[in-house]
């Protein structure tokens, strides 16, 4: 029998006759198992030899064998199907149990001589079972571990975070302390008394003799080349160092505005917010706009580049019409639009007419009229002596104190006609395209005919030609200088702006004041640096100093260069006012008439200042005078120049009234006749 268990173990997984499939041979669930023949129980037995034929014994035995192992193995898989039952379900309380079950109930089914098998795959199957369920135990061991050390990083992490809040807040409170303390510091060396700074550079001077030797060089001012008077000691005079708006008593009044782009401030005032001052009150208000415009730091800087009175010069009439109706017959001169070269000359009553004529919403097409002086004039200058235009600008009690001889400035002057630094006048009629068939041909220019023969006979199309020109009104960059040669240097400047109306009535109110320049001013600070980025040549004229004109681009980038600048819109009526050492640009945006002058103020001017005091002390004020002369502060007015004065009856640029005696009716002569309004 066992060599028949043996033969029909050779055969491989195959299918059982009845249809049930058999165990592979060497099955590791249950190691050596009894398989099926592959034949059915009614096939002949020739192929076997162990199993004769035609012996019944043989083949009864057979299907008792075959019918017993069918019941063991049933009953081996109804208990591992219990096995895993209760291993999902944990029924059972240990292996042991479980392993003895299957191995009773077989040696109770092994008969006639079937040997025990199973039990060492049992076995087998349970040791796997315990290696399994210690790795799933070390498995979870491993996960409760990393929990652990997961919860752990976190609160690692947590307490990191607390101590690194700590810290960012310790940091900001000790940088809060050390600006105050910074702060403290800058507020008590500003407090310093003059007492306290000798005291210090006393003090140095027993520590670095150097130090102590540089402390003792005066600072000269960036803009001034060379002074006036070698032998006269120079101070720079009270700067007003340090200015506090707090302490002024109409600080109310002035509003001071930085230009974002630029960094540099302007100072503003406006006229109805003063108009209901008394003259005494608008006094003590004018000198103080003047020392917040005019201050200056300790290296002799200007604080601000501009300070305006908006609306003050309302009062004034259109300075045009009042120089064309009070002298019609003055001469002048004016360029051709388009060609700047060309100068024609005229009166100022066929100026007007043309101005009128050519205007049209805030600009004209006639060429700009140019300077006329109002104090008289020297060769090669146009203009005269005109007292009564001057006293009305003196009604303004801010161009009072500022004129050339007001009393804020250095230079004394017995009558205006010495004045070497204005005021001027003149008229730009405001940047405009300008259509080529009125520009007007050049008086000039002469027609050549032999030379454009042969040009003629080429074909010109007309996309060769322009069809409009574009009139720049501009003046480059520049700073305001006085002085000639060794003794030249910057100085302020002073400006009233009257539009150009054409003969229409102007604006009532500020509101409706229109844009008349456009300007561009530097800090004082940036003088140098500005003077060399822009290849300034100061002592041209101020047309001429620059090369180029300033756009948006080269701002940016001498901002980026650390260069300060603001960008101002001036309007009708306003008056300005420009500190020293401020380079400017200006461009006429619509028709206007202006009136400047140099101020040299005594700020500016100490050695001035202290050599009229003495001349004044001396009684020797005509050798101060010869030498204001010799300077150029003043200029020498003879007795003969008062046929320069225009508002005497008898002016050559009047338009003069001759009046005739006639008899009446009644044959009486009567003392005044017709007035006649003749050109002599």
């Amino acid at each position: 029998m066992d060599g028949d268990i043996e033969k029909f173990q050779s055969f491989g997984d195959v299918n059982a006759p009845d249809g049930n499939v058999i165990l592979e041979k060497g099955d590791d669930r249950f190691g050596s198992v009894f398989i099926s023949p592959p034949f059915s129980d009614s096939e002949k037995f020739s192929d076997y030899p162990n199993f004769s034929p035609d012996g019944d014994t043989e083949k009864e035995s057979y299907l008792n064998f075959k019918s017993d192992t069918d019941k063991n193995l049933k009953e081996i898989g109804e208990v591992t199907s219990d096995i895993k039952d209760s291993k999902e379900n944990d029924s059972y309380n240990s292996v042991a149990e479980v392993i003895t079950k299957p191995v009773e109930i077989y040696n109770e089914k092994s008969k006639d001589g079937i040997e025990e098998v199973g039990n060492e795959t049992l076995l087998n199957i349970v040791k796997e079972e315990r290696e399994e369920e210690s790795s799933t135990e070390i498995i979870k061991k491993q996960e409760e571990e990393r929990k652990l050390n997961f919860n752990l990083f976190e609160n690692s992490m947590e307490i990191e975070n607390v101590k690194k809040e700590k810290e960012e807040k310790i940091n900001l409170a000790v940088t809060e302390q050390n600006q105050l303390k910074k702060k403290e510091e800058r507020a008590h060396k500003d407090k310093r008394s003059s007492h306290d700074k000798r005291h210090s550079s006393h003090k140095s001077r027993h520590e670095c003799r150097r130090c102590y030797e540089r402390s003792k060089i005066r600072r000269a001012n960036v803009g001034v080349q060379c002074r006036i008077d070698k032998s006269v000691k120079t101070d720079r005079g009270a700067s007003h160092k340090d200015m506090d708006m707090r302490k002024l008593k109409y600080k109310q009044y002035m509003h001071i505005e930085v230009y974002p782009n630029g960094g540099a401030s302007v100072v503003h005032m406006y006229q109805h917010e003063i108009a209901h001052l008394s003259d005494k009150e608008t006094e003590e208000l004018a000198k103080e706009f003047f020392q917040v415009v005019y201050a200056e730091d300790e290296n002799g800087h200007a604080k601000h580049v501009m300070g305006i009175v908006h609306d003050a010069a309302r009062y004034l009439p259109d300075l045009l019409d009042y120089m064309a109706d009070n002298y019609p017959l003055l001469t002048v001169q004016n360029g051709a639009i388009g060609k700047t070269s060309d100068v024609e000359t005229c009166t100022m009553a066929s100026y007007r007419e043309q101005v009128v004529n050519t205007y049209k919403c805030g600009t004209f097409r006639y060429g700009p009229l140019h300077t006329v002086s109002v104090v008289g004039t020297v060769p090669e200058e146009v203009g005269g002596y005109f007292p009564k235009l001057l006293s009305l600008l003196e009604q303004n009690v801010f161009l009072r104190l500022t004129m050339p001889w007001g009393s804020l400035s250095s230079v004394p002057m017995e009558n205006p006609m010495e004045s070497n630094d204005g005021p001027i006048l003149w008229i730009r009629p405001g940047e405009q395209m300008i259509p080529t068939g009125e520009t007007g041909k050049s008086p000039f220019k002469r027609k050549s005919r032999g030379a454009n023969e042969l040009r003629n006979l080429q074909y010109l199309p007309r996309a060769t030609e322009a069809r409009e020109i574009l009139f720049e009104d501009r003046t480059r960059a520049h700073a305001d200088h006085v002085g000639y040669g060794p003794d030249r240097q910057t100085t302020g400047a002073v400006g009233v702006l009257k539009a150009v109306y054409g003969g229409k009535d102007a604006p009532l109110s500020a509101a409706e004041n229109r844009i008349t320049k456009d300007v561009i001013a530097f800090h004082g600070a940036d003088f140098d640096t500005v003077v060399e980025k822009l290849q300034l040549d100061l002592h041209e004229p101020p047309m001429s100093q620059c090369v180029g004109w300033l756009e948006d681009a080269k701002l940016n980038q001498l901002r980026r260069e650390g260069v300060r600048y603001s960008r101002i819109q001036l309007l009708d009526n306003d008056i300005y006012f420009l500190p020293r050492n401020i380079v400017h640009q200006f461009r006429t945006v619509t028709a206007v008439t202006s009136i400047a002058w140099h101020v040299r103020l005594k700020m500016y001017h100490p050695d001035i200042t202290k050599l009229v005091k003495e001349g004044k002390r001396n009684n020797n004020m005509q050798e101060v005078k010869e030498v204001l002369c010799r300077s150029g502060a003043i200029r020498y007015v003879s007795q003969s120049a008062t046929h320069q004065n225009y508002d005497l009856p008898n002016s050559p640029v009047k338009l003069k009234t001759r009046v005739t005696k006639i008899e009446n009716e009644d044959g009486d002569v009567t003392d005044y006749g017709v007035k006649k309004r003749d050109r002599l």
